[in-house]
C-alpha cells in the first residue's frame, strides 16, 4: 500500500490550511475489525501537553505519504470528550505482538504486521510469526474469529487446498515497517 496512516503522520486542515498535530494513536473496532479513528496532539508545552484530539476515518478527505487532511477543522473532537466512545475500542500498537491462537489450541505466534483495505480500512490480513520456523503464517481477516483482550483467536488452518482465504504460509522476506519522524519502528497500517 501506498499511503499509512501512522504515527507521527502531520495532519492538516484544508479549510484553515493550518497543521493540526502529529497522530498519536491509531484506534481499532475489534468487533468490527476496523480501523474506525486517530488521535493526534498539538504539541506540548513547558508544563507538558495540551490536550489530544480524534478524528473518526469517515472524517479524512486524503491519506497522503506526508501528512493527513481533512476538509473541515470541524470535523476535530476532544479526546476527553470522546472517552466514552473510545472506550470499546483498542489501540492498533496493542494488536501488534499479540499472541494468536487457534480455535483448536495451537499458538501460531504473534502478530509482526497489519494490512487494511485503504477504502473500507477493515482488516485484510495478519502476519504471524513464532521464530521458531523460516516463514510467518499469514492470516486472513475473514478467519479471524475473536481479536480479545489478551489473544487472537483464528480459525484452525484447514489442509493445503489452494484457497486464499485459508491461513498460508509465507516465505520470510523482509517486512515494510512504518517508521516515525524519528526512526522509531511502528506498526504497518493503511
Amino acid at each position: 500500500m501506498s499511503c499509512m496512516l501512522a504515527k507521527g503522520t502531520a495532519v492538516i486542515s484544508l479549510d484553515t490550511g493550518l497543521t493540526m498535530g502529529k497522530i498519536e494513536n491509531v484506534y481499532v473496532d475489534c468487533g468490527s475489525r476496523q480501523l474506525v479513528a486517530f488521535s493526534f496532539g498539538r504539541g506540548s508545552t513547558r508544563l507538558g501537553r495540551r490536550g489530544g484530539h480524534f478524528v473518526e476515518v469517515a472524517d479524512i478527505h486524503a491519506i497522503g505519504p506526508d501528512a493527513v487532511t481533512l476538509d473541515d477543522a470541524r470535523a476535530v473532537h476532544d479526546l476527553v470528550l470522546m472517552d466514552g466512545a473510545t472506550r470499546n475500542l483498542m489501540e492498533l500498537d496493542q494488536l501488534v505482538k499479540r499472541d494468536v491462537m487457534t480455535e483448536g489450541g495451537v499458538r501460531l505466534g504473534y502478530i509482526v504486521g497489519l494490512d487494511f483495505d485503504p477504502d473500507t480500512y477493515l482488516l485484510i490480513q495478519i502476519s504471524v510469526d513464532d521464530r521458531r520456523r523460516a516463514e510467518e503464517v499469514v492470516i486472513a481477516g475473514s478467519d479471524i474469529l475473536n481479536i480479545g483482550e489478551e489473544i487472537i483467536v483464528a480459525r484452525q488452518p484447514a489442509p493445503s487446498s489452494g484457497r486464499s482465504d485459508q491461513v498460508r504460509r509465507a516465505a520470510r522476506t523482509p517486512m515494510p515497517l512504518v517508521l516515525d519522524r524519528t526512526g522509531r519502528e511502528l506498526h504497518r497500517a493503511v
